[in-house]
């Protein structure tokens, strides 16, 4: 009798195994069915895979081809749709036409109140400044810098030259214009500024200047003030 717990092989009807003292009764013998062995399923689950792909394969080629047969089929666009979109481009074109123009008529209208409302700078004698002034009746004054006034243009009182500055008062409104020899200086008229308005009192003649900014600058010659406008007008 073979023991069921040891394997060993012993004497028929022995109570108990020589080997191991399993007891060999038949009533307390205990009978182990044997597991089946399983079945290789590996066989199956590549097919399945491989199954797998080759759908998934199909199914991307078809939604490619039907997305290229989309994209290459002309749109219609109808008659109707096509003249709304013509009439809107043309209403676009006009509206920015329309704009352009009204900007245009702003700058012109900008510029020419820039042009009217420039006031002499302050002070108007500094270093490396230039201001020319205008005459009613034909003579031009520069002031320039902090050194010399230059009067041209048929000025009389005083007469067309060169003078230097001297005697700088009230933040440059108001100096004197010297002229002769250091050891002879003579005194050829005080120079008051206010605003616009330049004027120069020599010995009690007096001549009014007013400020002419730089856009007007190449027009001395053929232009007048006029006082009610406080614009240059061409002659």
């Amino acid at each position: 009798m073979q023991c069921p717990n040891c394997g060993k092989d012993n004497l028929p009807g022995a109570q108990f195994c020589e080997n191991c003292g399993q007891s060999l009764s038949a009533s307390q013998q205990t009978f182990i069915q044997p597991i089946p062995p399983k079945k290789n399923n590996a066989g199956k689950y590549i097919l399945g895979v491989f199954i797998g792909l080759f759908l998934s394969l199909i199914a991307v080629g078809a939604i490619t081809l039907v997305h290229n047969t989309l994209a290459q089929r002309p749109v219609k666009t109808s008659a109707k749709l096509k003249t709304e979109v013509y009439k809107y481009k043309d209403s676009s074109e006009d509206d920015s036409s329309t704009q352009e123009d009204a900007s245009s008529d702003d700058d012109v209208d900008s510029s020419d109140e820039q042009e009217v409302d420039q006031d002499a700078p302050t002070p108007v004698v500094a270093n490396g400044q230039t201001t020319t002034w205008v005459s009613d009746d034909g003579p031009v004054l520069t002031i320039n810098g902090t050194t010399t006034v230059t009067i041209s243009n048929g000025s009389k009182a005083p007469e067309d030259g060169t003078y230097d500055i001297s005697g700088i008062e009230n933040n440059g409104e108001s100096f004197h214009l010297m002229s002769g020899p250091p050891q002879g200086r003579i005194d050829r008229g005080e120079i008051s500024i206010v605003d616009n308005v330049l004027t120069v009192n020599n010995q009690g003649q007096i001549t009014t200047y007013h400020y002419q900014p730089e856009s007007k600058k190449g027009n001395t010659e053929s232009s007048s003030y006029d006082d009610d406008d406080n614009i240059y007008e061409a002659d």
